[in-house]
C-alpha cells in the first residue's frame, strides 16, 4: 500500500496498527478519511482469526457517510481486481449504510448517538470530530470497544478552542492520555505529495509553478479561514457565525413562545382555541405580518415563527410556535389558523425540502402560490441569507426575544467549508427557530402585504384581525 498511500496516509496506518487510540488533527480535503477507508476495508476483509472486526464509522452528516462508504466500495474493487489476494473473501453485499465481506464481518455506518455502540465490537472511526454534538460522550461509548481488542480513531480538522476535540490534543500533548497522535496541515501534504496526485488524477501537467498557484488559490478561498482549517490552528470563536453578545444585544422583545409537545390524549383543537389563539390575538393589528416555517416531525421541531414590521421599520419577533412530535395534519391545523389570524400578513417562507414539501403544498393549495415561498435549504441559500440575517442583527433591525433556547439555536450556526449553517444539535435542539427566524426574515424583506379576506369568506372568525 506504501506506493499507492501518500507518506502521511501512511502514516495514519502503521499507527493504527501499534496503537489502540489514534487521534488525527488535519486539514481540509487531504484524503485522510480515503486513506481510513481503506484500512477498514483490509480490517472488515480479515477474519477474527488474522485479526479482523467490524468497522464502525460515525459521521455527523448523511453526506459524510455516503462519501466513506463510496471511498470503501471503491478500494474492495481495486483491491479484488488487482494481484492482491483476501485470504478471507471477497466483499458479499452492500447498502447504503453497510458493506458485508464474506470474513463475516462488516463496515457498517452509525448514528452519532453514543447509544449506538452499544454491544458492538471493533475499528470506531469518528469523522469530524469536532463537529459531532458529544463527542466526549461518543468517545466515552467507543472506549468500552477496547476492552475486547478494538481500536478507535478520531479525525478531524478544528472548530475552535473552546471545542473539545482541541482540549483532547491539548490533553495528549500535556501527557494526560497515552494515545497516538497525529498532525497533518495542508503544508505537509503538500510536502508530501498532494498536489502531484491530484495532478495526475486530474490528467493536469505538473509543474512547481502551477503547485504554488494552485497552493495559493486555495489559501484565498478559504481566507480568514485558512488558519484554522488548512493550517491546523483552531480559532478563538469555535466557528460560531452569530456571537452570542450580539445575540444577547438585540433580544429585547417581549413576546410569546408557545411550545407543544404532541400527546394523544389531547385535542389539539381545544388547545389551538383555548391556548394557541389568543396568543395570535395579541399581534399587533396596523403592523405587516410576516411568517417563516421550519418543518419537523420526530427528531426535529417544526417551529412557525412571526414577525411584525414596526413603524420604524424594525422587524420585532412577535410570535413563535414550536411543535414537537406533532402529526403532520395538526402541523396543518395549527399553521392554517397562525395565517388566518396574523394581521396585514405580507409571505409565508417555508422550508420545502424533503417531508417541508407537504406543510408547502397544502398551503399554497389553501391561500395560493403567490402568498407563500417555498425554499429548498441549500447551501447557496445559507450563503446568500445568513449575512443579511446578520447585518439585520449588527444594526438593530432585526428584534429577538429575550429566550435562552431562541438565541442556543441562533449560536449554532457555524462557519463550516465557508459557509455559515447550522451544525449539530444542543439540548435536543438543531437550530430549528434559527431557520424559521432566518425565513421569516426573508419573508419581511418581500413587498408583498396579502388580504385573505377574499379567501377565508363563509369561513366563522374566531375574532377580527384587521386584515
Amino acid at each position: 500500500m506504501s506506493s499507492i498511500l501518500l507518506p502521511y496516509q501512511s502514516a495514519l496506518w502503521r499507527l493504527l496498527d501499534r496503537h489502540s487510540v489514534v487521534v488525527c488533527e488535519k486539514s481540509r480535503r487531504i484524503g485522510m478519511t480515503w486513506a481510513a477507508a481503506a484500512y477498514g476495508v483490509m480490517r472488515a476483509a480479515r477474519t477474527a482469526s488474522q485479526g479482523g472486526s467490524d468497522v464502525l464509522y460515525i459521521g455527523y452528516n448523511l453526506e459524510m457517510t455516503t462519501e466513506f462508504l463510496a471511498a470503501a466500495r471503491q478500494w474492495t474493487q481495486a483491491i479484488e481486481a488487482s494481484s492482491v489476494k483476501f485470504t478471507a473473501g471477497k466483499l458479499a453485499d452492500a447498502s447504503r449504510t453497510r458493506l458485508d465481506f464474506r470474513s463475516g464481518h462488516a463496515i457498517k455506518a452509525l448514528s452519532s448517538r453514543p447509544r449506538s455502540l452499544r454491544g458492538r465490537q471493533g475499528l470506531v472511526i469518528i469523522d469530524e470530530a469536532a463537529f459531532h454534538e458529544d463527542l466526549p460522550a461518543l468517545m466515552k461509548a467507543a472506549m468500552a470497544l477496547l476492552i475486547w481488542q478494538g481500536k478507535l480513531l478520531v479525525i478531524s480538522t478544528h472548530f475552535g478552542r473552546s471545542n473539545h476535540f482541541f482540549r483532547l490534543i491539548e490533553d495528549i500533548h500535556a501527557g494526560k492520555y497515552d494515545y497516538a497522535h497525529l498532525r497533518v496541515t495542508f503544508a505537509d501534504a503538500l510536502a508530501d505529495g498532494l498536489y502531484r496526485r491530484i495532478a495526475r488524477m486530474k490528467d493536469l501537467p505538473y509543474s512547481a509553478e502551477s503547485e504554488t498557484a494552485w497552493a495559493e488559490q486555495i489559501r484565498a478561498d478559504y481566507g480568514v479561514a485558512a488558519a484554522e482549517e488548512l493550517d491546523c490552528i483552531p480559532g478563538e470563536n469555535s466557528g460560531q457565525y452569530l456571537p452570542r453578545e450580539m445575540l444577547e444585544a438585540a433580544a429585547l422583545a417581549k413576546m410569546a413562545i408557545v411550545r407543544y409537545r404532541y400527546d394523544a390524549d389531547t385535542d389539539m383543537a381545544l388547545w389551538r382555541k383555548d391556548v394557541l389563539l389568543p396568543y395570535c390575538g395579541n399581534l399587533r393589528l396596523e403592523q405587516a405580518s410576516h411568517i417563516g416555517v421550519d418543518f419537523g416531525r420526530h427528531h426535529d421541531l417544526s417551529v412557525f415563527y412571526v414577525l411584525q414590521t414596526a413603524p420604524d421599520l424594525t422587524r420585532q419577533s412577535r410570535l413563535i410556535i414550536e411543535l414537537a412530535e406533532t402529526p403532520f395534519e395538526e402541523q396543518w391545523e395549527t399553521l392554517k389558523l397562525l395565517i388566518e389570524h396574523c394581521p396585514r400578513l405580507g409571505q409565508v417562507a417555508m422550508d420545502k425540502g424533503g417531508i417541508g414539501a407537504y406543510l408547502h403544498e397544502k398551503v399554497e393549495a389553501t391561500f395560493g402560490a403567490s402568498r407563500t415561498v417555498g425554499i429548498q435549504l441549500s447551501r447557496s441559500w445559507y450563503a446568500e441569507r445568513m449575512p443579511k440575517l446578520k447585518a439585520a442583527l449588527e444594526q438593530k433591525q432585526l428584534i429577538l426575544p429575550r429566550d435562552s433556547a431562541i438565541i442556543d439555536d441562533l449560536c449554532q450556526i457555524s462557519i463550516i467549508d465557508n459557509i455559515p449553517r447550522p451544525m449539530g444539535r444542543k439540548n435536543g435542539r438543531h437550530a430549528d427557530s434559527a431557520i424559521a427566524l432566518t425565513l421569516a426574515h426573508q419573508a419581511s424583506q418581500s413587498d408583498t402585504e396579502v388580504d385573505f379576506s377574499g379567501i377565508l369568506e363563509g369561513k366563522t372568525r374566531l375574532f377580527t384581525t384587521g386584515f
